[in-house]
């Protein structure tokens, strides 16, 4: 995913822009609170309508790197280092 001007904004090859709450929440100086994640995502629904959350992604252990994609976080594969989990 390409990161975006602001921090915790991606957007995919297919167009789509995801966004990371905790990390966009602490770029503009929130803190991570459910009130302000409600906040943000009335802001985002009211801009860009409908939107889908996901809450569980798997995050690599080598980089750090969190994917939303659910075929990664079942297969605890890390698109940036290109990688599976258990490999050495």
């Amino acid at each position: 995913m390409k990161p975006l001007p602001m921090p915790g904004v991606y957007a995919d090859e297919r167009g789509g822009l995801h966004i990371v709450l905790p990390e966009l929440l602490h770029g503009a100086g929130y803190d991570d609170t459910p009130e302000n994640r409600a906040t943000l995502l009335d802001a985002a629904r009211e801009i860009f309508g409908p939107i889908t959350i996901c809450d569980d992604g798997y995050t690599c252990p080598r980089c750090g790197r969190t994917s939303f994609n659910q075929n990664d976080k079942h297969e605890r594969y890390c698109g940036a280092c290109h990688r599976f989990e258990g490999d050495a």
